[in-house]
């Protein structure tokens, strides 16, 4: 949780509150998206969930350690 400073105006407390709940919840909606596709895929293939590696991200695979 993030308790944001009180010395902030509290009408630019309240946005920045906003924003953070609406990143927040966007976030949510990312993941149980993404954990959804996990699953679809690891139907397709014939494994369990919880064997299945989650998706790497696009810039590991274009990037190369």
């Amino acid at each position: 949780m993030i308790h944001l400073n009180r010395s902030l105006p509290s009408r630019q407390r309240h946005s920045i509150a906003v924003q953070l709940s609406r990143l927040n919840s966007a976030w949510g909606r990312a993941s149980a998206a993404a954990s959804q596709f996990d699953q679809l895929r690891a139907q397709q293939v014939g494994f369990q969930p919880h064997l299945v590696k989650p998706t790497p991200m696009r810039s590991q695979q274009q990037f190369p350690a």
